[in-house]
């Protein structure tokens, strides 16, 4: 499932500005690109599962492809950068796709 934390904040952006907003009027329009890590062996990939429909369902269009880091405590070098050129070519795509979409 998603965290309690991010759904939490998503219910908290949703909140109607005024009686006159429509609800979820936030996230109309709007275009996301999903990735997780964990420390985990999966990289919390099973919870992209659920986050891509439940985007989908508060109309939020969630671009193809996502990326999963496992093992995201051993992943990093010093200067945050992502020991893996593969994985962070992967991510740098990603982020190139939501930023031209």
């Amino acid at each position: 499932m998603i965290t309690a934390a991010l759904k939490n904040a998503i219910d908290w952006v949703s909140r109607a500005d005024s009686e006159d907003e429509a609800p979820l009027a936030a996230f109309g329009g709007k275009t996301a690109a999903i990735i997780s890590a964990s420390p985990g062996g999966y990289g919390g990939a099973r919870s992209l599962g659920f986050l891509r429909p439940f985007l989908g369902n508060i109309k939020i269009t969630v671009l193809e492809g996502e990326f999963s880091l496992p093992q995201a405590h051993e992943a990093f070098a010093e200067d945050g950068s992502l020991l893996d050129a593969g994985k962070a070519a992967e991510v740098k795509a990603i982020g190139k796709a939501l930023a031209e979409s």
